[in-house]
């Protein structure tokens, strides 16, 4: 058990009970609250003392998880608090379709939708008619407005509780129920009939637009963005204008075009977006070109700064745990959106590469001019290509989903490994095979396809 799971038992809840208590008493403590819970649910009463617990929020949410699954409810779009999806998904799909755009040279454009305070502002009564639109009456209706109604909230600080005080408006955090409130709340966008195709992580919205030329592409935009910017009004939902931006993109800054923002005219009120050379999104920097340049020097920074505490603990720790900190502190920052940057230009993610040697040397106590060939025979790591390339055929062999280099790497690898089906037996003897075959037989398809 962790340090800070421990700390969960031993910490007692608002009624001074701490968890390790109920954990020996679970077994005679559970028929009475099954009976409770299921008096819950036949009544449509959400128990006050019970908002400030999770064991009820927790079968509520596996319920309605449920139903919005076996009736497909929530759009494939929606990418936030969704069981088997994640950030790198949304960042794939939509990186994805931008190198297919480039490549086919079809002006694209992007915009990165930043809302003010959207869980905390999300309407009660909007919210319980959405919920009424895909089903949820009756008894499940009563019981989703109780739990929303005359619920307290407070703020602990330095062990401390503040008054408690009623919210009027907004999804409870840091409750098991309040994302997937949001979800179905944000969840009508997708039935909006507009031209630019919309991903969602939570409150991260990108509507990424595709058009034959830039010019007829911001008339395109200017209509149609208008329908989004009403649909968020209609929720309550305020836009940040300010933190709200659009990238276009192309091969060239000769491909780009020569506007930088789009007005919008609502309720005699005139709004604007402005273009920007580089934004975040979901924790990817992405530029103009593609090129991630810019990304992997986002990355570097990261990384480096990780660095120096291995570099501190070379001389303390064993191999084994240097390994494990490598592992669980370096490379999760080279792995995250790999299958949107992985594929970038050899002279971009050069330094990546020198960094990612030298703190393997420091680790396995290999001198400054070890071959690098050997090093990674030696160790039995990855470098920034083998990862993208197992990542890339991981991905492909779960979702046989097109994505931009995966069908070349497909085609790469042997039959047996094509045929295992399991995808962690697949994993392993992929890891394996990627071991027994030069670093060069990877990179050679990687970098054909970018020169």
């Amino acid at each position: 058990m962790s340090e800070q799971e421990e700390k969960c038992l031993q910490r007692p809840g608002f009624d001074g009970i701490k968890s390790e208590h109920l954990k020996i008493i679970a077994e005679d403590i559970t028929e009475p609250l099954t009976y409770l819970i299921k008096k819950c649910f036949e009544s449509g009463i959400y128990p006050s003392i019970l908002k400030k617990a999770k064991v009820f929020e927790k079968v509520l949410s596996t319920r309605m998880i449920r139903y919005l699954k076996k009736f497909k409810i929530l759009s494939e779009n929606q990418y936030g608090f969704t069981e088997g999806k994640a950030t790198s998904d949304a960042i794939t799909k939509n990186v994805n379709q931008i190198h297919q755009n480039i490549d086919n040279r079809i002006p694209s454009i992007c915009i990165f939708v930043d809302l003010k305070k959207a869980f905390d502002t999300v309407n009660h009564k909007l919210l319980l008619e959405a919920l009424e639109r895909i089903g949820f009456r009756g008894n499940a209706y009563s019981l989703i407005e109780s739990y929303l109604s005359n619920r307290p909230q407070s703020v602990q600080i330095s062990g401390s509780f503040s008054k408690e005080m009623y919210i009027k408006c907004g999804v409870p955090q840091g409750t098991v129920l309040g994302p997937l409130l949001f979800n179905i709340y944000l969840n009508d966008i997708f039935q909006i009939n507009c031209v630019g195709k919309i991903t969602s992580f939570a409150d991260d919205t990108a509507i990424l637009y595709e058009g034959t030329d830039w010019s007829d592409l911001k008339n395109v935009i200017e209509n149609d963005f208008i329908k989004i910017i009403r649909w968020f009004n209609s929720r309550k939902l305020s836009i940040n204008y300010s933190k709200t931006h659009f990238l276009p993109f192309g091969s060239y800054a000769r491909h780009l075009p020569n506007y930088t923002n789009f007005s919008f005219n609502i309720n005699d009120q005139k709004m604007q977006i402005n273009r920007v050379p580089n934004i975040k999104y979901l924790g990817v920097v992405l530029d103009h070109h593609l090129r991630w340049d810019i990304h992997v020097n986002y990355i570097l920074k990261k990384v480096r700064f990780v660095s120096y505490k291995i570099k501190y603990l070379g001389n303390i720790l064993t191999e084994k745990y240097l390994r494990t900190l490598y592992h669980a502190l370096i490379e999760p920052h080279l792995t995250y959106g790999i299958l949107a940057w992985g594929a970038a230009c050899s002279s971009h993610t050069y330094n990546l590469d020198v960094f990612q040697k030298s703190i393997l040397k420091i680790i396995f106590k290999k001198p400054k001019l070890y071959p690098t060939e050997k090093l990674y025979a030696d160790v039995r790591m990855y470098d920034i290509r083998q990862l993208y390339f197992l990542h890339s055929i991981t991905h492909y062999h779960k979702f046989r989903s097109y994505l931009y280099l995966a069908p070349k790497f497909y085609d790469i690898i042997p039959k047996d490994l094509k045929d295992l089906r399991f995808g962690n037996c697949f994993k392993r003897n992929l890891k394996k095979w990627l071991h027994s075959i030069s670093r060069t037989e990877i990179h050679k398809p990687i970098n054909t396809n970018i020169n």
